[in-house]
């Protein structure tokens, strides 16, 4: 029956390498590869472990995506010597926790959504990281006040996304320009920016100077196909030349469609 299971999930996924890198992950690899299928349900909580000793609370299959893409796809990776991390949109803190087992000494994760957080607070409270990740209610935009946000498709927290400055519905959020953002964590150099912020990125690079952006090292983001606030701004084109033109060459460009994928940018 095992073996059956294992042809059938290696004929229908087609990524035999992800599969492995979920063999060292976590000895929890088969049922968390079923799920990831989508030919076993995800019954919360599921505490996923690592074979380094982690435990990852995962609720959703949305959880269940967000562990695969991060352990198993290494859709981020941690640039050797990186000390200083941000984490933007650390959502439930899978990146967080990813990143801190690549002897980081700091990483600041920043989710805004209230719910969420509670769960990023409880991951990294379970896996005794306190003294390593910073949690912080915040989300980054092209603005520093407060936003509104709501949660977009299925309603998966994953899907949480900032709206126009105008747009009282959602809940309200702080939000900070990355210059703000700097200034108020006082740490130099940064060497590790990743960001997943369901459009938001677009503000947050336009409204940055070069100057803040020259302060990081290595960008990691994910890209998406609008954001509800500058849809003017909303293309893979105009980010990435805002990045580029700030000192940064473009290392990775994965694209799943147009105007979404993963780009990695290092500076020059």
């Amino acid at each position: 029956m095992f073996r059956r299971k294992l042809i059938t999930i290696l004929r229908n996924f087609g990524r035999a390498g992800e599969v492995i890198h979920c063999m060292k992950f976590t000895h929890q690899w088969l049922i968390l590869t079923l799920m990831y299928l989508g030919l076993k349900e995800c019954c919360p909580p599921f505490l996923c472990r690592t074979r380094t000793g982690k435990v990852i609370e995962l609720n959703t299959f949305a959880d269940v995506i967000t562990v695969w893409v991060i352990f198993c796809r290494h859709e981020y990776s941690v640039p050797k010597g990186t000390k200083v991390v941000i984490d933007a949109g650390a959502n439930i803190g899978v990146f967080s926790i990813y990143a801190s087992l690549k002897n980081v000494d700091k990483i600041y994760a920043i989710e805004p959504f209230p719910e969420t957080m509670l769960r990023l607070k409880i991951n990294i409270d379970r896996n005794n990281l306190g003294s390593i990740v910073q949690t912080i209610e915040l989300a980054l935009a092209g603005d520093t006040g407060t936003r509104n946000m709501v949660l977009r498709g299925v309603g998966y927290s994953q899907s949480a996304a900032l709206l126009s400055i105008d747009n009282p519905t959602g809940t309200q959020v702080k939000v900070s320009t990355l210059a703000d953002f700097l200034t108020q964590i006082d740490c130099g150099e940064v060497d590790m920016l990743k960001l997943d912020i369901e459009g938001a990125e677009y503000e947050v690079f336009q409204s940055s100077s070069v100057e803040t952006l020259r302060k990081i090292k290595s960008i990691f983001i994910e890209y998406h196909p609008s954001s509800s606030s500058i849809q003017n701004l909303a293309s893979k084109e105009r980010l990435f030349e805002k990045i580029l033109s700030s000192g940064f060459e473009l290392i990775r460009d994965s694209p799943f469609s147009i105007n979404h994928g993963t780009a990695y940018f290092k500076r020059m």
